[in-house]
């Protein structure tokens, strides 16, 4: 399921064919475990100007912010009721690729019992 957010307003959408859709999809469908596959969410924010996905785990919504070039980095983001924090999530430049990627945060996740 892919998630639009425009003007303020949330909505359910088809597949989008953006250069960012296509890497989000791809790092979803590697994510080695399969309850991060059934939780992930695309989310194409065009408010915040962003594409990622969400998870929905124990401690509340995960959202992993693909980068908007190649010289930015990925961001993961907690969202919490009260507030919302970036947590230090590093993928190495050389290591883009989305299996890569998607390993990377699943250990993240796992290692600091979000999952």
């Amino acid at each position: 399921m892919e998630i639009l957010v425009s003007n303020g307003t949330v909505s359910v959408v088809e597949e989008r064919d953006t250069a960012q859709a296509l890497q989000a999809r791809a790092v979803a469908n590697y994510l080695p475990r399969p309850a991060l596959v059934e939780a992930a969410r695309i989310v194409h924010n065009e408010d915040e100007n962003y594409t990622g996905i969400r998870f929905n785990t124990k401690i509340g919504y995960i959202e992993l912010m693909l980068p908007i070039a190649p010289e930015f980095e990925y961001t993961l983001v907690h969202i919490a009721p009260d507030a919302t924090r970036i947590l230090k999530f590093k993928v190495q430049r050389r290591s883009r690729q989305p299996r890569q990627v998607a390993y990377a945060l699943s250990e993240f996740l796992r290692t600091r019992g979000i999952l």
